[in-house]
């Protein structure tokens, strides 16, 4: 690891976090950060660093964190979840790509609900919403080997405790959070409760039970075609 990342690391955070965590494999190991650029670009350098299938990062504060496309994903230092988790399905063609965006959605939208959010809906290709205001977003970047996935990395940023003031203007109208929504919750509970869902959903989707994946995209995603990730 970077000298100067490993400067930034939370032994104590991440104990806690697992701490009662019960998961087969996601979030075996946590390491959690003070500040990063980007969770997503941690969890890519230690995957070249040989880290294994289920590793999650955190992080209390991203200053390069991102979107799709490179859009700017704008940061609340210990008020939002910063989440990424590095994936190595075996043997998966680049094509099935897809499969990781539907569970990020699926898995924020659970743990959310669990929580007591309300009124939660996916809208592909990243946004977890509340009715038309975002409370999250999924990012996934894949790694391609030869004709097959070598790893990808499941980025998810949630809203947790910002209330209707800490977004700028342009942002009030279109931004919530768990708060907001009238929901006390710590970002502990919400990491906790999503990599419970991840490695739910990323457990089935190794066995092939993809159509009960479909299903829960459905309920939450008001469709049933498969998106496509571009």
């Amino acid at each position: 690891m970077d000298p100067e990342l490993n400067k930034q690391r939370l032994p104590d955070w991440a104990f806690a976090l697992r701490d009662g965590l019960e998961t087969e494999s996601i979030g075996q190991p946590v390491l959690a950060f003070d500040e990063v650029g980007s969770t997503n670009d941690v969890a890519k350098q230690m995957a070249l660093q040989n880290a294994p299938d289920g590793l999650a990062v955190v992080a209390r504060n991203q200053t390069g964190g991102r979107g799709r496309r490179g859009r700017t994903w704008a940061s609340f230092p210990g008020q939002a979840v910063y989440l990424s988790v590095l994936l190595r399905p075996p043997a998966w063609p680049p094509g099935e790509v897809s499969w990781l965006g539907v569970l990020g959605g699926v898995a924020a939208a659970n743990a959310l609900h669990e929580l007591g959010v309300k009124n939660l809906r996916i809208k592909w290709p990243n946004d977890v919403l509340i009715e038309s205001r975002k409370i999250g977003g999924i990012l996934v970047e894949p790694r391609l080997g030869e004709g097959a996935l070598a790893f990808a990395v499941l980025g998810i940023g949630i809203n947790v405790q910002q209330e209707h003031r800490s977004w700028p203007a342009d942002l009030q109208a279109i931004a919530t959070s768990c708060a907001i929504e009238g929901v006390a919750v710590s970002c502990d509970e919400v990491i906790r409760a999503t990599l419970l869902w991840i490695d739910r959903w990323y457990s089935r989707l190794l066995k092939g039970e993809r159509q009960t994946l479909m299903d829960d995209w459905s309920r939450w995603g008001g469709t049933d075609q498969m998106p496509v990730l571009d």
